[in-house]
């Protein structure tokens, strides 16, 4: 049976090829990194891949909340998102644990702002976000982790914040499952191992974490939660 490796995340990956640790690597060290992580990007066309499902999310959420709102994209990558956040009228901030996602999310979309930061370990001060946007990524989280990361979420979301959230939910059994993602196996010739929750349960972590799962809909790519927070 499986058991979930939280180290064995593409990131990881890119050190056990290139022997270096990312937030180490040297400038020589750089470009080869960033080959890495574009062609890993680029395994199903584009570098960033940005999904036209979530630029119409996007679009539609800056019309209703107005400009200048503060948004959290955590787990942000290469920036994907940042530019219809931007284009949106939003106060955008991308954080993510590996430093070479940054490089790129900066020049990517240079007027967002972009921090090295791993979600579970976030510093922000309470109330701080109008809006959380959570893109693919709860689906590479340990399970045993996914709540303290949700309890934070919950904490710097401002009173009324919503907080968008895609997803892995394909669960039907049991709290959650591990599985093996495949297209990324592909890239790397290594498995990554993630998990696939109950709606039920992931909906349940979040209420416990203050957030209150309004509405859910489903988009070409998954399923997306629209919560919203119950301070």
């Amino acid at each position: 049976m499986d058991t979930y490796i939280s180290d064995k995340s593409v990131n990881a990956l890119v050190r056990e090829l290139f022997g270096v640790e990312i937030g180490e690597a040297t400038p020589e060290q750089i470009p080869a990194l960033d080959e890495a992580t574009e062609a890993y990007f680029n395994a199903e066309g584009g570098c960033p891949k940005v999904y036209s499902s979530c630029v119409k999310v996007i679009e539609k959420l800056g019309s209703e909340m107005g400009k200048g709102k503060k948004v959290l994209d955590l787990g942000c990558g290469t920036g994907n998102d940042a530019p219809a956040f931007i284009t949106a009228g939003f106060d955008y901030t991308g954080i993510d644990r590996a430093e070479i996602p940054i490089i790129t999310a900066r020049k990517y979309a240079p007027k967002g702002r972009f921090i090295k930061m791993d979600m579970r370990q976030m510093t922000f001060e309470d109330d701080s976000f109008d809006c959380l946007w959570v893109h693919g990524v709860f689906g590479y989280i340990p399970p045993e982790e996914v709540l303290s990361v949700m309890k934070k979420m919950g904490r710097i979301l401002r009173p009324g914040g919503l907080a968008f959230i895609s997803a892995p939910v394909l669960c039907n059994s049991g709290s959650h499952r591990v599985f093996q993602w495949k297209d990324v196996r592909s890239v790397f010739r290594k498995p990554i191992l993630g998990v696939k929750w109950s709606l039920p349960v992931f909906t349940d972590y979040l209420y416990r974490s203050g957030i209150e799962v309004k509405t859910t809909f489903e988009v070409k790519d998954g399923l997306f939660l629209i919560g919203r927070s119950r301070k």
